[in-house]
């Protein structure tokens, strides 16, 4: 065939797709370590959604699972609909990609302004702390942040088929600090209430092993229908510096008029109990760190919060 001519039939192809004919694209898919493997949402688009269950709860995506699925569509501008494929097999239709990340603007604006109402505004424009300046040998953490909406009438059967489950088996299994029942306890009390914040802290310290801190939020809303959610959880295990000892040892002999001295210093480390001044900037460190990944994961959301309300991004 002449090349000539293959290049100008796939121009005329691409350059004369009906309008309204579905264009195939891959989508991404997401492992979240709480809530499980999520997809894109069909419903909500381009919300995430439960694979499992879909469309049962819907998951604000992060800025880098965002720009994931707009890479996966990258034609959204040129073509009202779009036949997407999964990563786990399965097709689905997208009608209009353009459309649904304009519909998601509103959303975006409401959850930066959840964001701040969350984390106050000395937390989220903080700096994080020094490691070095602090009195622990190990600090390791566990943080998680994540927002959700769900139907009034999906909420019940979402709490008692996937989130109460989901949550016992981490606790049972990988995650064993996670605070499981107070979690669901929580996100039932949603139920109940136009608007509900509840969080707490586990503390634990021996002086041997170290020390565990365990924190959770939940934060629901109910608006027009729709629950909104946020779920806080971070889990810190942390050795703090060992005290040094040092003392001298006076050592000598005398024989005969002679005499002779020497001095020895003795050096050991003692462990040592855990200080409320020691507490204090634990929970400064975490905080910070906390807010440095809300500022990584969601700068897009805190951005379109700060624009005019007639104004999109």
């Amino acid at each position: 065939m002449n090349p000539e001519l293959l290049i100008v039939g796939i121009f005329c192809l691409l350059v004369f797709v009906p309008l309204g004919q579905s264009v195939r694209v891959n989508l991404p898919e997401f492992n979240d370590p709480l809530l499980g493997q999520l997809i894109v949402s069909q419903k909500k688009f381009p919300f995430l959604t439960l694979k499992q269950d879909p469309d049962l709860a819907h998951v604000f995506p992060t800025d880098t699972q965002i720009n994931e699925i707009k890479k996966a569509v990258g034609g959204q501008g040129n073509f009202n609909r779009l036949r997407a494929k999964r990563q786990s097999g399965g097709e689905i239709d997208i009608p209009d990609p353009s459309f649904g990340f304009d519909w998601f603007e509103k959303f975006q604006k409401f959850l930066g302004k959840f964001l701040k109402f969350e984390f106050s505004y000395e937390i989220l424009n903080s700096t994080i702390v020094d490691h070095g300046s602090l009195p622990f040998d190990r600090i390791k953490q566990d943080a998680y942040f994540k927002a959700m909406v769900i139907e009034k009438d999906m909420y019940q059967p979402y709490l008692e088929k996937e989130f109460s489950p989901r949550m016992r088996n981490l606790t049972a299994g990988e995650k064993p600090w996670l605070p499981a029942e107070k979690l669901i306890q929580e996100m039932k009390e949603c139920l109940y209430f136009k608007y509900g914040s509840a969080s707490d802290e586990d503390f634990q310290y021996d002086k041997e092993t170290g020390g565990t801190m365990v924190y959770y939020k939940v934060t629901c809303m109910k608006l027009n229908d729709m629950y909104y959610v946020g779920i806080s959880t971070y889990d810190n295990t942390f050795t703090l510096h060992d005290i040094e000892r040092l003392e001298k040892i006076q050592k000598g002999w005398s024989l005969l008029g002679f005499k002779r001295h020497k001095e020895e210093i003795r050096r050991w480390f003692e462990k040592r109990y855990v200080t409320l001044d020691d507490l204090k900037k634990l929970l400064d460190y975490i905080m910070r760190n906390f807010a440095a990944r809300i500022r990584l994961e969601y700068q897009q959301y805190l951005e379109a919060s700060n624009a005019p309300e007639n104004q999109g991004r």
